[in-house]
């Protein structure tokens, strides 16, 4: 009972959409850019894309692409400072038109145009992880809009993701990909032209990020 109970308490849990819109709270979020610019963008990045903190946080400007005309964030380990959990992590994920209405891909290019090489130059490393400080101030941040529960983290992101596209009758296969999930059906290259990116982008767009002014 108690290895039980252990595991119920440490179990992350999905957003619902009241939490949403207290994290995705954009004036919120402005302000809390206004120390880092990884504030603003990476509760919306982690959202849209139901991307591990990590992933997103060691990301070049390089990682962002476009591909058969489509924006999209590459997941990788093209630079030696990236690492990825396991191989089915290398993906690409078209980015949800939501983000690009906000400005991302002019964020983008101003961190290009600044000669920096990471897409969010001021997070360093801690533990080996760039995520360490990113997970300490969304606890932080979290808690102060209301949502409270330990067992909600940043990659509770990932988990309402993975449930709005499962609600959304998203195919498994397909979700799999979007997530960097083994799926032994899947026997094309990640980056060839066999790409399902028109249903993939499709997916994403229809998911409701639920931000709030």
């Amino acid at each position: 009972m108690k290895v039980k109970a252990g595991i119920a308490k440490d179990a992350r849990l999905s957003f619902d959409r009241a939490d949403l819109g207290k994290v995705l709270n954009l004036t919120a979020l402005k302000r809390e850019a206004q120390k880092h610019a990884w504030r603003y963008w990476l509760p919306l990045l982690g959202r849209a894309t139901g991307a591990r903190l990590e992933e997103l946080c060691q990301l070049f400007t390089d990682d962002i692409i476009t591909l058969q005309g489509t924006p999209c964030i590459r997941i990788d380990d093209t630079h030696k400072e990236q690492k990825l959990k396991n191989e089915s992590s290398r993906r690409v994920l078209p980015i949800h038109p939501e983000l690009i209405q906000l400005g991302f891909l002019s964020y983008v290019e101003n961190v290009r145009l600044s000669e920096a090489h990471r897409l969010f130059p001021d997070l360093e490393a801690r533990r080996d992880q760039l995520g360490h400080a990113p997970s300490k101030w969304f606890g932080r941040y979290r808690y102060k809009h209301g949502v409270c529960d330990p067992r909600k983290t940043f990659h509770s992101f990932r988990h309402t993701f993975i449930d709005d596209l499962r609600d959304a009758g998203v195919q498994d296969s397909l979700l799999k990909r979007l997530v960097g999930h083994v799926d032994g059906s899947m026997t094309f290259g990640v980056y060839g032209s066999r790409i399902p990116l028109e249903a993939m982008l499709n997916a994403i767009t229809g998911l409701d990020l639920h931000i709030t002014q």
